[in-house]
């Protein structure tokens, strides 16, 4: 009887293995399928193959493993993918890199379940590369003639039948031997081994078993590790002794392997020293999880010269654990308090830290639900640190100099990719274009301050732009010879003069009849014909009157920012306000601020944190996963005259965590709004009211004032204020500093 050693489904009570009915080319039955294997932090090219029908990565489960044979490619079995062919669905986890999504999923062109287990390999490529890890090579070598050979199989299987230890990664030993008629194929299409007694020692004598398909077979044959088998399966149900086990031969596809491959790196992939390198070093911890044992903790040092930390944590996959991971640096880390989490409902996450402090870092494994084992692995990245200006795009910078492939403008002085600047003439990220004769657009590139700027303007531009057949105006405008409507069509899109013909929207052609009586669409988002603006809504006060036209300068409007008053219409369409100090804010019993300002804003940072103070209730906070929004508002008020030195928005979202009754904290490591990374508000009721932020660069960005220089350095009277859509504000006025330098500010209040 043949067994795919995957795991094939999941039900709420734990690990169900689907039978697959039919006949093998043997005419046995297919059964879906490391046993007596040592647990490992090596071999880092093996990964997990993770699924979920929601594209959850932090909800995934493991069905099968795998290889990375390419800085972006990832080589399984076929069978491990014949029920979901959408690459949404597939996540793959590494030790050394954590989960990366995979984009696209290429089964052999000839396999077939029913010709079960030939051809049984498949490449999935992955939506980024894996750095710090150097890709396995692809056997080009027929292993046949070598036969016994020694190889090792690795895998996050079970080791053994039933014995619902999914998801840690284990590696043995075994010994290639001819293919039996038991396996479905020859030599040509496989490579076998058998497990008999008596068996040797965990590690020496090993096996696959469910959950290892798809997973490497890797062999010396001469010239260096390869991979030379993908985990098939076996004929044992049980995965024991007396199974005859096969994998795909990769030598038998590799012209298929090899193709898909084709375009990828397969050197070690990006500038950091990849695992296996003297520069890079690897600490890993083996435990388990239970009703006794909730909490585990582990620590790694980090020297000065680390370029980049990653941790990972994979758990037993068993429908019953639910393992988190908290990684803190200098002391350890809390459920609540932490630089960094993986806590999703699978068993497979990291965190990743760039140019990390040196000094000791603790890992803290704490179990949610169910029991089980775990491993912990901490990958330490050395080397020499980064050097922005060396046209080599280096561990912390999106792009050096001419190393700029990861940037679709031009790479920033800080090394850093640029946002898209609309009318600089270079097609940047978000745009589709850049000017008004760029090639990219057929019909016309969207002007700056259009609000759809840089967009190819290719509806209801009067031009049958691509592939289109009939222009997509109000109505479809019927395309001509000319590609090109027909004289009269207003170019943006319109709508005839309902008293002109009862034809209501029209094409051009209609138009025509209608001698080109056409009225503007006003209210649709779209600036067209006639109109100055448009910005969706017949409402005024948004400096866009509910005709389409420019409010007049001096309208009153709203610019959406807590941080200033007075503001009025310029007359060109944008609103505009003075800085303003709110009043009536609760006042901190004490408060600190830090702010660092370094050239460049590579090294920019502000801190500030108010404590002690006025006493305020959770449902002061509002709601700021759903609809409250936070701003921060930073006044020099040199001169009594407040000016806004800093303004920071954090939008209500997923990345607010609801601690009640302690109050709200939102943690974002990337910085994507304005270089914030912690926002904290604790009520009264939890013991100490506390609000803190913490921003840095990139994304925080600290402007001097007009003539350089420091925005305090003249006079340190400054102002820091919270304020939430709610109205809700917390202030605190520092009129001394501890510090005031050309690029730093440091005070307290009394």
């Amino acid at each position: 009887m043949q067994t795919l050693k995957r795991l094939l489904s999941r039900t709420s009570g734990g690990i169900v293995l689907l039978l697959v009915l039919g006949p093998t080319p043997s005419g046995a039955a297919l059964l879906p399928r490391i046993v007596n294997g040592v647990a490992t932090h090596g071999y880092p090219t093996t990964g997990a193959l993770l699924h979920s029908a929601a594209s959850d990565p932090g909800a995934a489960a493991m069905i099968c493993s795998g290889t990375l044979i390419g800085c972006r490619t990832f080589l399984t079995a076929a069978h491990c993918v014949e029920d979901d062919a959408n690459p949404g669905h597939y996540f793959v986890f590494l030790q050394h890199a954590g989960v990366v999504p995979v984009t696209s999923v290429t089964q052999h062109p000839s396999y077939t379940p029913s010709g079960f287990p030939i051809h049984d390999v498949a490449v999935l490529k992955l939506a980024s590369d894996v750095t710090g890890v150097s890709p396995t090579a692809v056997n080009q070598q027929d292993p046949s003639p070598f036969i016994p050979a020694p190889g090792t199989v690795v895998g996050y299987g079970q080791t053994g039948g039933g014995a619902g230890d999914f998801g840690i990664k284990r590696a043995g030993a075994v010994e290639t031997a001819d293919c039996q008629p038991s396996s479905g194929g020859t030599n040509a299409e496989l490579v076998c081994w058998n497990y008999a007694n008596p068996v040797g020692p965990p590690g020496t004598d090993s096996n696959t078993c469910n959950g290892d398909s798809g997973g490497p077979l890797f062999m010396d044959l001469g010239a260096g590790e390869v991979v030379a088998g993908v985990t098939s399966g076996g004929i044992v149900g049980s995965c024991g002794p007396g199974d005859h086990s096969y994998d795909a031969n990769v030598y038998a596809w590799r012209a298929f392997i090899l193709g898909e491959l084709s375009g990828d790196s397969t050197a070690a992939c990006g500038t950091i020293p990849p695992v296996g390198d003297t520069r890079t070093s690897v600490v890993g911890y083996d435990g388990a999880l239970d009703a006794a044992t909730s909490d585990v903790l582990h620590s790694v040092t980090l020297s000065s010269n680390t370029n980049l930390l990653r941790v990972t944590l994979n758990g037993e996959d068993n429908g019953s654990l639910d393992a988190d991971l908290y990684v803190r640096a200098g002391t350890p880390p809390t459920t609540t308090t932490y630089d960094c989490k993986a806590d999703g409902s699978g068993e497979y996450g990291g965190c990743e830290f760039t140019l990390p402090v040196s000094g000791t870092w603790y890992m803290l494994v704490h179990r949610a639900a169910g029991s089980g084992a775990y491993q912990v692995t901490a990958t330490v990245f050395g080397g020499d640190p980064p050097v922005c200006g060396n046209n080599v795009a280096e561990v912390g910078e999106d792009c050096d100099g001419s190393d700029d492939a990861q940037c679709t403008g031009l790479c920033r002085p800080d090394c850093t990719c640029p946002p898209p600047v609309c009318g600089n003439g270079v097609v940047e990220s978000g745009e589709q274009c850049d000017g008004t004769n760029d090639s990219a657009c057929p019909g016309k590139c969207l002007p700056p301050g259009d609000p759809n700027e840089c967009l190819c303007d290719t509806c209801g531009n009067g031009i049958c732009d691509g592939s289109e057949t009939v222009e997509s105006c109000p109505g479809d405008c019927g395309c001509g010879a000319s590609s090109a409507c027909a004289v009269g069509y207003a170019p943006s899109g319109c709508f005839c003069d309902p008293q002109c013909v009862d034809f209501g929207d029209c094409c051009p052609d209609v138009c025509t009849a209608c001698s080109g009586i056409c009225t503007p669409g006003c209210g649709n988002s779209v600036r067209e014909l006639g109109e100055d603006c448009d910005d969706g809504n017949t409402q005024g006060g948004d400096c866009c009157s509910p005709s389409c036209t420019f409010d007049v300068a001096g309208t009153p409007c709203d610019d959406g920012s807590a941080c200033t008053a007075a503001e009025t219409c310029d007359g060109a369409g944008q609103c505009a306000g003075t800085p303003a100090v709110v009043t009536g804010c609760l006042d901190p019993g004490r408060a600190i601020v830090q702010i660092q300002d370094r050239a460049g804003n590579s090294k920019d940072r502000f801190k500030w944190k108010w404590k002690k103070g006025a006493a305020f209730s959770q449902q002061d906070l509002g709601q700021p996963a759903t609809t409250t929004g936070y701003e921060v508002c930073v006044f020099d008020r040199t001169s009594g005259s407040p000016s806004l030195a800093l303004h920071l928005v954090v939008p209500p979202g997923p990345d607010w965590r609801d601690r009640t009754p302690k109050g709200w904290a939102y943690k974002d490591n990337t910085g994507f709004e304005d270089g914030v990374r912690k926002l904290v508000v604790r009520p009264t009721d939890a013991g100490r009211p506390l609000v803190q932020v913490v921003a840095r660069s990139p994304g925080l960005s600290l402007p001097g004032p007009a003539g350089g220089g420091f925005y305090f350095l003249a006079d340190p009277a400054v102002t820091i204020q919270v304020i939430n859509d709610d109205g809700v504000c917390w202030t605190s006025e520092f009129s001394a500093a501890k510090r005031n330098l050309s690029d730093r500010f440091f005070a307290k209040t009394p």
